[in-house]
């Protein structure tokens, strides 16, 4: 088994706080053998960048971005069976959001596989990278939430970069069942706009964090931000969208644009 104190989780994190609790509990998973145990897991990070990357021993020419590239340019993913399904640019975020300019979506077939990418050597290696250029991060690790009414995402073949914008939406709860009365208000609406569901996911927690817990994330598709923009405006939406956010704890939203997208569109 991986060494669990040789990890990211477990460095002197410059950009974040870590969970060490939820780090436990990962390391604990990745050693059952129940089919539980074996299920896929998500992780999506946010990443905020410097505009210099700053590394002990100086400027290296390198911005906050090209640096935190070197810290993903890995093929750990494929060693342990992983996929990074989706990665994209922070164009527009609603008010209180936080800062970020990229998002990141990576599934695990399993708990252990998360646990053997952070604690591989390769990745603590270049773990450097990260710590020189992103300011502050959020990394929620969570799973599939089942519902009837969406059809969820699953890896597929690479794709080249979607011209289409993305709806990422970020919850903390206030009333647990919120996102379902919003739905029905809303039923059909988005589709008018060509709006599509892309996932459900409710976090575990989050591993690394800058006091920003999250219950849940909601991610769509549009054709395009006019898309988007326009089905902001219609009544109906807008005002659920209101109610929703009061019966919220906190509520952000972001448009991204897609630099990877191999999640499969729900119909």
């Amino acid at each position: 088994m991986p060494d669990p104190e040789a990890s990211i989780v477990t460095d002197q994190i410059r950009y974040g706080l870590a969970n060490h609790d939820l780090w436990a509990h990962l390391v604990q998973m990745s050693r059952g053998s129940s089919e539980a145990l074996r299920s896929p897991l998500w992780s999506m990070t946010f990443a905020e960048f410097r505009q210099r990357a700053q590394y002990p021993d100086g400027d290296r020419g390198l911005s906050g971005a090209q640096a935190f590239r070197h810290f993903v340019e890995t093929d750990v993913l494929d060693q342990v069976g992983a996929q990074l399904v989706f990665a994209g640019d922070v164009e527009q975020a609603s008010a209180g959001a936080p800062a970020w300019n990229k998002v990141l979506l990576v599934r695990y077939p399993n708990p252990g596989a998360l646990v053997r990418t952070l604690t591989h050597p390769d990745i603590v290696k270049r773990h450097s990278h990260k710590q020189a250029g992103v300011r502050a991060s959020t990394v929620l690790v969570g799973s599939i939430r089942d519902h009837a009414a969406l059809r969820y995402p699953t890896p597929a073949k690479a794709t080249k970069p979607d011209p289409a914008v993305i709806s990422l939406v970020l919850w903390q709860h206030g009333e647990p069942e919120a996102i379902e009365s919003h739905l029905q208000r809303t039923k059909g609406i988005a589709a008018r706009f060509e709006g599509r569901a892309y996932g459900w996911f409710e976090t575990d927690g989050a591993l690394i964090h800058n006091h920003d817990p999250w219950d849940e994330i909601f991610i769509g598709q549009f054709p395009s931000a006019e898309h988007y923009l326009a089905l902001q405006d219609h009544p109906v939406w807008a005002d659920s969208i209101r109610l929703l956010s009061k019966a919220s704890k906190r509520y952000v939203e972001l448009l991204i644009r897609p630099t990877l997208n191999t999640l499969v569109v729900s119909t």
